[in-house]
């Protein structure tokens, strides 16, 4: 194989591994992300669930109807706290996966933009030397 053309294989196997190594940086990435946030939603699930039978336990020990509704306001400001806890972390969560697959995106554009710099050169420099050995053999 001509050294040139062995040159551009060589450069476009390097883009390949590049954005294999790219695509599962971002497989990981939302692997991490997805993993996180089915935990917060289990969270949530168990919420919801222990709060359906803490206001049946409510309802079953209250002495009346103002000890009810008392401990059923706390239970929902619990549950509140809770819920506004989750959502500041799944926002947490998101931010974190925005800023790594910007980085990921960064990396790409620099690797691609040096790849297609080297390239150009490279071809410039066959054309200009083809170019030569062309008007060698025409002088």
């Amino acid at each position: 194989m001509q050294p040139e053309i062995q040159q551009v294989v060589d450069v476009i196997n390097q883009t390949n591994a590049e954005t294999i190594k790219a695509a599962k940086d971002v497989a990981a990435i939302n692997t991490r992300a997805i993993d996180k946030l089915a935990e917060y939603q289990l969270g949530l699930v168990e919420l919801a669930l222990t709060g359906g039978v803490k206001q049946l336990e409510l309802l079953r020990d209250a002495k009346d109807y103002k000890d009810y509704f008392a401990a059923q306001a706390e239970l929902a400001q619990e549950a509140a706290h809770k819920v506004l806890t989750t959502a500041r972390e799944t926002v947490g969560v998101i931010t974190v996966v925005r800023d790594e697959l910007n980085a990921v995106v960064e990396k790409g554009v620099e690797t691609a933009s040096a790849s297609a710099k080297a390239a150009a050169k490279k071809g410039a420099e066959t054309a200009t030397a083809s170019v030569k050995a062309a008007a060698k053999q025409f002088a």
